[in-house]
């Protein structure tokens, strides 16, 4: 009983000490708290799912052939960026066996644009020889800056009736990828294309993937 009232005591005098005013800042900053981490989380969720899209090609009986353009947007690069990746899923529910080829038509890498000879005679235009294939491209993206952008496909062959396969463009930019004046001047590229283009992705890439039934 003694202890029951000495507790009881207690209590009152923590509650004599602590103002209302007290108690509402303290459920403010709660309530702060819990609404920036539900931004941060939120944020981080976002930022995860910009970069994972998916399509899919569907090669049926009547089909001989099945092309079409695709374009890939990174919206921001810098150094140490969340490793990026779409990909396309392709099925062939056919008789007939199916071949996979893709060829990129167009680039923007923060604010260089590039079109490849076979951009130029998909838009109806000549080649002039200055321009790269879009092979030599590939190429390119893949071993001239500290990012690596590359392609790749599951099987060039789909069988036919259950057969399918995917796809994919990765890109990837470690904090430091061994080539420091590369790092340096692309890193800096990227921050001021941002900041001059905010609302503009980083990379934009156009590509054609085509699918044909073997004959």
């Amino acid at each position: 009983m003694k202890e029951k009232k000495k507790n009881n005591t207690l209590l009152k005098a923590i509650f004599k000490t602590i103002k209302p005013i007290h108690l509402l800042i303290l459920i403010v900053l709660i309530s702060v708290n819990s609404f920036a981490w539900f931004i941060y989380a939120n944020q981080v969720e976002n930022n995860v799912s910009v970069h994972v899209r998916s399509w899919k090609i569907l090669l049926e009986a009547a089909d001989h052939e099945i092309s079409s353009d695709y374009e890939f947007n990174v919206d921001d690069m810098y150094p140490g960026m969340t490793d990026y990746s779409q990909s396309i899923q392709v099925f062939n529910k056919s008789e007939m066996d199916a071949e996979i080829v893709y060829t990129i038509l167009e680039a923007n890498i923060l604010g260089d644009d590039i079109t490849t000879q076979e951009g130029v005679l998909a838009a109806g235009g000549t080649p002039t020889g200055s321009e790269p294939t879009s092979a030599a491209l590939i190429n390119k993206l893949a071993t001239e800056y500290p990012f690596k952008i590359s392609f790749g496909i599951g099987e060039t062959t789909i069988q036919s009736g259950t057969g399918e396969t995917e796809y994919n463009l990765s890109v990837k930019w470690p904090f430091e990828s061994g080539n420091d004046s590369l790092d340096t001047k692309w890193g800096n590229k990227a921050y001021d294309y941002k900041s001059a283009n905010p609302s503009s992705p980083s990379i934009t890439m156009k590509v054609r993937i085509k699918v044909t039934q073997k004959e």
